[in-house]
């Protein structure tokens, strides 16, 4: 069974849109560095 993070980043590859939800109220609470990262990593 693949791990977790390969499953993650094999769905995101394929993903023609990726949408993150973050609470205003509570931005750093509520979003998901891990997947932000690589996007930040290519710009």
């Amino acid at each position: 069974m693949p791990s977790y993070k390969r499953m993650k980043k094999d769905v995101i590859k394929k993903a023609d849109v990726l949408l993150e939800v973050v609470d205003t109220r509570f931005p750093d609470e509520t979003r998901n560095s891990e997947v932000e990262y690589p996007f930040i990593e290519e710009s």
